[in-house]
């Protein structure tokens, strides 16, 4: 799995390259920003979304106006190809130093295939606890000495509607930028989940906001939602509101561990992340 990790790093920078070709004559939000994890030739973007204004309706909450200051986003939802470097410590420069950090800091190894067959380049990260997904950004933080984070959600669905997305769109509309289960049918006829940038991007340049997999968020109370639907969800709960809560008895149910991997989630290969850079 490290070797397969290891040619996924040397294929990312490719399929970078490959999305921004295709965005050419295309005005995003804003210049999007190119950055590399150090000691790998692994790449991401993020783009910068402006300032601006969005209504939240949370259920058991009264609807509200929030107020967002600049921010920056990841371009697509975080993939395989950059995760493996994290939870593989392909970074470090030497076999010892990887022994020692791997198992501590960094994710233990899963009951069976977190990416139910679609573990590869360009594919989204899968099947992940938002501690893992917030103990990646952590490392990634130390890493480029930068803040990342997961979003909230007020942050989340700013990025999703970008200004301009109603809450949900027609189904035909709906179809040109999200994987759902109407579309997303693999091999075997079943929904699945594809590469990243495959449909159209959102108003703000933004990938797979809808659909493909959920995206864990933060809410004001610090618990854990998955937003946007997922590729095995209908058209009718792939929107910008769709909302999933982090609830052990759906998404760990055949996790054999006790306690439960704070890791993995044995249930919940609809729900990767996306993640977030302060200003």
């Amino acid at each position: 799995m490290i070797r397969s990790a290891l040619i996924v790093a040397l294929v990312a920078p490719m399929l970078s390259a490959v999305a921004l070709a295709a965005d050419a004559g295309k005005t995003p939000a804003t210049q999007p920003a190119v950055m590399t994890i150090p000691g790998t030739t692994v790449q991401f973007t993020m783009v910068k979304l402006p300032a601006g204004t969005v209504d939240i309706a949370i259920p058991n909450k009264e609807a509200a106006t929030v107020e967002l200051k600049t921010f920056w986003i990841g371009r697509t939802e975080v993939t395989w190809d950059e995760f493996d470097v994290f939870a593989f410590g392909l970074d470090f420069p030497n076999d010892d130093a990887k022994i020692a950090a791997v198992g501590k800091t960094h994710p233990t190894p899963p009951y069976g295939d977190p990416g139910y067959g679609h573990r590869a380049s360009g594919y989204p990260v899968m099947s992940v606890h938002p501690q893992s997904a917030a103990a990646y950004c952590k490392w990634l933080s130390a890493k480029l000495n930068k803040k990342f984070r997961l979003p909230t959600e007020a942050e989340w669905e700013y990025a999703c509607r970008a200004g301009e997305t109603p809450v949900k769109l027609p189904e035909s509309d709906l179809d040109k930028v999200a994987w759902y289960a109407a579309n997303s049918a693999g091999d075997d006829g079943e929904p699945a989940v594809h590469p990243v940038a495959m449909k159209k991007a959102n108003g703000f340049g933004l990938y797979d906001a809808l659909g493909n997999v959920a995206e864990w968020t933060v809410a004001d109370d610090g618990a854990n939602f998955a937003r946007g639907g997922s590729y095995k969800d209908g058209a009718g709960k792939v929107h910008c509101r769709a909302r999933i809560p982090n609830n052990p008895k759906v998404l760990q149910v055949r996790d054999p561990q006790i306690p439960q991997s704070i890791w993995w989630l044995s249930d919940a290969p609809h729900i990767g992340f996306r993640i977030v850079m302060a200003e």
